[in-house]
Formats: structure tokens, C-alpha cells, sequence
């Protein structure tokens, strides 16, 4: 308020501005209301939300340039002196030359610099350029020029009449704001990218300036999505990810910002991306657990992206072949519009599916020779084999598919050369030594690495640190995989692709390319490549083994089952041969095996909706799930303690939300030991979400405030509980 006292009233002296940090606004009204929302729902702090919603290179220093303006009108020769000398011969200047000239001629003239250089701009002699300008203008004369029919997409496809009858019903509410979201569950191959393509056409013939964001789960689907959404839209289309630089992201959220782009293409963090007339969102692969943001502010893109839609106005579809099963539940509550495409375009049909049963048994494993950090040949090659439990018909079916001169994926549900090394005397695996999981072995047996943590050690300082061990490497990754492969099938091209070569900038998209382009015969990798790739040569999937994420102690490991079977094998017939794909598996009689082998999403549902509602878990439920940890084990123990105490006087307080929701814990988590910092876990489950939240509020009210090292985080929704 003492901003608009008067100059007599006021006691003391106002400082002068020195600059103006943001020349616009960094957040909408609507992105604020989103940011009030976020701090809400997912209990974090408003601060770190506003800082997580930042744009991605929103930090860069742009280069800030001053232009002399020869046509200027101004006729005042104080002013025409002072800016020839700032510029001499020159007619721009960097930031900080301009700045030394400006303080010279202000101190000789006697005027404060900031008077003088208002007066310069004020009478049209100077002008502050920024170096991205140039960039965004040359973009938006690529919109105009489509706006005017000079550039021409690639034309749109002949929608199936089941194409025809979904897009109908999207086009009803298309350019209508917002209404309740679409759900398409399209199986593998059904064509929803084109009905994508033909509801952002649609959208552009009833307003030009309309724009439309599209998620994607990874960063290994935006090269593929940007190149056919760029084909029909050229010119158009933004992309952002995590693989380009700072300034270049910042560039594609400029033209999106401006207005000069219809599309903007990107992950999860897309969704607080700036718009200038935001119309629609689609979310690709809504069910994937991508969209989860797992550290600091924990949010779901795709919930989120909901959200934002109301608060702009715009219409929002998710896509799937495997929904998950809270999208599934909204639409059979007709909290959602449930639209289906159970066929795939043309005469194409679903793989054909055969299993390859492996029996459980004791794990086999490569010996490491004390004192030696790498095997050597002769014992590599003849253990080689015995170490990975590959099924002979696989093999077999992979030679065939090659000597056909046709394509082949394998997937692996692991990364890295062996699962772990096994200590013979100990009878315990090699862990890390900040966290309380094995290490796994890479690099063709050389290293081993942590995939929590980052840690990792040479094999070869491994074994001298533990001269009386005797090392067995156990299991294999997609590395390992790769390298059999390659011994076991001599002349086929074999490449891999995993999350270690998304560190390797370009190398990802250069791989798929090649394999695209039929310069690579078998691609060796794990769950990335089950994500929405379209392969039109790839007639043979081979899955290894699914039985490990089956297995896991999380309340999702069937769903996640489910959908990595139907995904992967949605990736092999998609061109006009039909495929074939094979499953190695020990739980070949398990229903969500069996319903994942007929691609049967509907016995799926059916079993699983029943599970989760016998034990009351999402969507019959709500769950927050707050973690401690610590460095001090003790400070852990006795602050878990604590709140273990005031939860049972809580749950029997009925004034209390807690006498309204199960809590399980504190209790110690799979992997109780991340990065030196000791962990432990309270769950917390409810019907309703506003008495849930009140709980956990209430406890953070007592023991939000950590003391020492010790740390909490909120997980709203997890999606995992390992």
C-alpha cells in the first residue's frame, strides 16, 4: 500500500528501478491457478511448484543487443551527441559495451544513465534487439506461408468406416471448450495417430490460430511422432524434450508461447508449456507410468494435463490400446466418453501369439576368475550360452525370420550385461555400497553400475577388493542379450536400444532410423521399444521373459504385465506380412498372461477390477504415500516410532480423519537403502480423496518438519510402491 502513498507523506526514499527482470508475465492467470492446484493436490510447497512449472531454459542469459536508429525525427543535439558517441562508427552493441559508453557520456553530460538512455529510446534513436528474434520471425513466416497454401502437408488418409465413426463423434466437440475427456482405447495398429492428425485439421479449419498439445510418454517416441506429425503439418509443429540443449528448447517454447506454431509435441513436462490459444491436448499411451513425475513435485502429467485443459477451455483425449485401468474405471462411470476401434486399419491382423515355456530352476551363471576383471575367451564362449536360458525354438525362429530377409525385435526386460555378481562363499550378491540393491553388471562383464544411485566400479577393482570371494556372474540384461545374438546369428545386423544409450545424444533416433530404414535386422532392447513404434517391417517380436515383472511386490505389477505383452506385441505385423510373436514364460496358465496372449483387454479388466476392489486398491480407492529417510538410521527409527504412535491414537480418535482411512506403516520398503539414506514408508488409503488429504495434512501439521537430515516426501497417487 505505501506504493501509492504521496511523495510529501512518505518518511523515506523510494529506490529507483534499475531494469525490468521479465518484460511479460512468466505465468498466466491460468498457470497460476494450476500452480494453486498442484500445491494443493499433490501437498507441496507453492515455491517449488512455481519453480518445477518454470520452462525448461528459462535461465538462459538471451543475448541482448542496442541498435542506433539512423531515421529517428528527433532534432535535440544533447540527445544526437550523446548517442553518436556511445556508438562511434558502430550501429549495434553488445549489452555490456553499450552500458560502458552509456556511463562515460552520462557522467561527462551529468545525467544518470538510466535518464538518458529512456530519453534515447523515448525519441526512437535506440532500440534493444534480442538474438532469438531472428529465429521466431523466420518461424512465423513458415505459418504464414501455410496459412496462404504455399506449403502443403502430406494429404490425409482414408479413415475405415469404424475411423470414420469415431472421428465423427470427436468432431462434434471439437472447437466446443472444454467437455468431459475422451477416452479412445484403440488396439495396437487401429490408426489413432491419423484420427490424432484429422481432429488437429479439423480444428485448424475452424480457427487457424487454434493450437493443440500432444504428450507422448518417452523420449524415444518424438522423433517418430514429430516426423509424421511435421509431414502434415509442415512448418507447424514444436517439439521439446529432455535431449535438446537449453536454448533450443526454449526456442520451440517461444513459438508456442507466440503463437507460431499449431502442434507442440513433448513429454510430461509439456503440459506447463506456454500457449497462446491452447484448444485441445492429447495424450498418447495415457496409461504409461511415464507421465509420473517421481521426484520433487510428484505430479501425473496426464492428470494434470486434465486439469489444465478446464482452466483453458480446451478439449482433452487420451489414447490407448492398454488403458489404465483409473482411465478405464472414468469412462464406465461416464466420468469420461468412452470411444473404442477394436480393428486394426486395413486387412492387417493381430499377431498370432505362441508361448515358450521355461521351467524355474537354479540360475546358471558365468565364472570370474580371481584376479581378473574380464573373462577370456575360451571360458566366455563356452558358458556363454548356458548363462542366458534363451528357449531353442526362439533362437530358431529369429534365424528363419533373418534368412527371410525380414526384421525381428527382442525384448529383454532388463538393461545391462548380468543381473548381478554372486559371491560363491558369501552366498550373497555384490550391492551397492550406498544402497541396498545388487549391482548390476554392464559393459560386456567390465562394470558394474547402480541403477538408484549412479554408482558404479570396474570388475577388475570388484574382484582385487575381494581376493578370497569367488564371483559368479548371474543373469542376463539387454547387453548380454545382444552380444549372444550377434555370436549366435553371423551376418545379421544387430543393434540395441535401451535407457544407457539415451545418454549418447542422437544415437537413440540414429538406431531407430536405421532400423526403419531396414539397415538393422534384429533390434535387441527392453520396454522402450514396446512403446508405440511403428515398424512396418518388423514381422517376429520375441518377449524373454515376463515372470520378473509379474512377480514384483507392487499392486500394479499385473497391469504393467499386461500392458508390456499387448504394447510389444502390437509392435511386430503392423505392415502388410503378418506377425508372430512369442512369449518365455514359466506362467504360461496365468490369467493375465492368458488374457495378454488373446489380447483380451475385457477378461483383463474383468480380473483385475475384481482383485482391486476385494482389497480396496485404486480406482476403488485413494493412496498418498509419504516417505522418511535419513542418513542416521537411529534419527529414522525414532521419528517412525513417534508417528507410529500418534497414527494408533488417531485411528481410534473419531474427530480425527485418520479413524476414516487405512494406514499401513511406517514400515521398511523393498529397497530400504537409496543413495546412503536409510527409508521408510506410510501408506495411506481412502475412499474420499478431501478426508484422505486431510489426514496426511494433519500428520505433516505434527511431523512435516524434519529435523536434521531427516527428509519427507509425498507421493500423491503413486503409481509404484517399491
Amino acid at each position: 500500500a505505501c506504493l501509492y502513498e504521496s511523495e510529501e507523506n512518505r518518511s523515506y526514499q523510494l529506490k529507483k528501478l534499475q531494469k525490468v527482470i521479465d518484460e511479460e508475465p512468466v505465468y498466466s492467470s491460468n498457470m497460476l491457478k494450476l500452480a494453486d492446484f498442484l500445491s494443493s493436490y499433490y501437498i507441496h510447497p507453492i515455491g517449488e511448484v512455481l519453480k518445477a512449472m518454470l520452462p525448461g531454459g528459462s535461465n538462459l542469459k538471451r543475448q541482448l543487443t542496442w541498435e542506433k536508429q539512423e531515421n529517428s525525427n528527433c532534432n535535440d543535439m544533447f540527445l544526437i551527441d550523446a548517442i553518436s558517441f556511445i556508438f562511434k562508427r558502430k550501429s549495434s552493441l553488445r549489452n555490456p559495451s553499450f552500458l560502458k559508453n552509456l556511463e562515460k557520456i552520462s557522467e561527462k553530460l551529468q545525467i544518470e544513465p538510466i535518464k538518458l538512455q529512456d530519453a534515447l529510446v523515448a525519441n526512437r534513436l535506440l532500440v534493444k534487439r534480442w538474438h532469438q528474434d531472428v529465429q521466431t520471425r523466420e518461424t512465423k513466416a513458415n505459418v504464414d506461408d501455410f496459412h496462404r497454401g504455399k506449403i502443403t502437408g502430406e494429404i490425409a488418409k482414408v479413415l475405415t468406416p469404424l475411423q470414420s465413426s469415431v472421428f465423427e463423434k470427436i468432431r462434434k466437440k471439437l472447437g466446443t471448450g472444454y467437455h468431459e475427456p475422451i477416452l479412445l482405447h484403440g488396439i495396437t495398429g487401429s490408426g489413432k495417430t491419423e484420427i490424432y492428425l484429422q481432429m488437429i485439421a479439423k480444428l485448424l479449419s475452424l480457427d487457424e490460430a487454434s493450437q493443440t498439445l500432444v504428450m507422448v510418454p518417452e523420449i524415444s517416441l518424438t522423433p517418430q511422432m514429430t516426423a509424421v506429425f511435421e509431414k502434415r503439418f509442415p512448418g507447424r509443429v514444436a517439439v521439446v524434450h529432455s535431449n535438446l540443449s537449453n536454448s533450443d528448447r526454449w526456442r520451440e517454447l517461444e513459438k508456442t508461447r507466440r503463437g507460431e506454431c499449431s502442434v507442440l509435441i513433448g513429454p510430461r513436462s509439456s503440459i506447463f508449456a506456454p500457449f497462446k490459444n491452447l484448444a485441445q491436448i492429447i495424450i498418447d499411451e495415457e496409461h504409461d507410468t511415464s507421465y509420473k513425475q517421481n521426484t520433487g513435485l510428484m505430479y501425473n502429467g496426464r492428470d494434470v494435463a486434465i486439469f489444465r485443459a478446464k482452466l483453458e477451455n480446451a478439449g482433452v483425449l487420451l489414447g490407448s490400446a492398454t488403458p489404465s485401468l483409473e482411465s478405464y474405471h472414468n469412462a464406465l462411470s461416464e466420468k469420461y466418453s468412452l470411444l473404442e476401434l477394436p480393428e486394426r486399419v486395413g486387412s492387417r491382423t493381430l499377431p498370432s501369439v505362441e508361448v515358450s515355456e521355461v521351467r524355474p530352476g537354479s540360475q546358471k551363471g558365468v565364472l570370474i576368475k580371481t584376479g581378473e576383471g574380464d573373462r577370456n575367451k575360451e571360458s566366455r564362449e563356452e558358458l556363454f550360452e548356458d548363462s542366458i536360458p534363451i528357449s531353442p525354438d526362439v533362437i530358431r525362429e529369429l534365424r528363419e525370420n533373418h534368412k527371410k530377409g525380414l526384421q525381428s525385435i527382442v525384448l529383454v526386460n532388463r538393461r545391462g550385461y548380468a543381473y548381478y555378481l554372486f559371491d560363491l562363499n558369501s552366498r550373497e550378491a555384490l550391492q551397492c555400497p550406498q544402497c541396498s540393491i545388487s549391482l548390476t553388471v554392464h559393459k560386456k562383464s567390465t562394470m558394474l553400475h547402480c541403477h538408484y544411485c549412479d554408482f558404479s566400479q570396474s570388475l577388475a577393482q570388484a574382484v582385487k577388493e575381494n581376493p578370497s570371494s569367488k564371483f559368479v556372474s548371474v543373469g542376463y540384461g539387454s547387453e548380454k542379450a545382444a552380444d549372444m545374438l550377434e555370436k549366435l546369428m553371423p551376418g545379421a545386423r544387430i543393434a540395441r536400444v535401451d535407457s544407457d544409450i539415451l545418454q549418447k545424444k542422437d544415437l537413440l533416433p540414429e538406431t531407430l532410423g536405421k532400423f526403419r530404414d531396414g539397415e538393422i535386422d534384429v533390434l535387441v532392447g527392453t520396454q522402450i521399444l514396446a512403446k508405440g513404434h511403428d515398424f512396418s517391417k518388423v514381422t517376429l517380436l520375441c518377449i524373454l521373459e515376463v515372470d520378473q515383472l509379474l512377480n514384483l511386490p507392487d499392486l500394479r505389477a499385473g497391469e504393467r504385465t499386461f500392458q508390456l505383452m499387448v504394447q510389444a506385441s502390437g509392435r511386430a505385423g503392423r505392415g502388410e506380412l503378418p506377425g508372430k510373436v512369442i512369449v518365455q514364460t514359466s506362467k504360461g496358465l496365468h490369467p493375465i498372461v492368458g488374457a495378454a496372449l488373446r489380447h483380451d483387454y475385457g477378461n483383463f479388466i474383468e480380473y483385475e477390477m475384481s482383485y482391486r476392489k476385494v482389497h480396496n486398491y485404486p480406482p476403488f480407492s485413494r493412496m498418498v504415500q509419504i516417505e522418511l529417510n535419513s542418513t542416521d538410521p537411529k534419527l529414522l527409527l525414532t521419528q517412525s516410532n513417534k508417528i507410529e504412535s500418534w497414527i494408533t491414537k488417531s485411528l481410534d480418535d473419531d474427530s480425527s480423519p485418520l479413524s476414516h482411512i487405512k494406514v499401513l506403516g511406517p514400515t521398511s520398503p523393498p529397497i530400504e537403502v537409496i543413495r546412503n539414506r536409510h527409508r521408510k514408508t506410510i501408506l495411506f488409503v481412502c475412499k474420499n480423496r478431501k478426508i484422505l488429504h486431510q489426514g496426511v495434512r494433519e500428520m505433516l501439521a505434527v511431523f512435516g518438519k524434519a529435523k536434521g537430515d531427516l527428509r519427507i516426501k509425498v507421493d500423491v497417487d503413486p503409481q509404484t510402491l517399491l
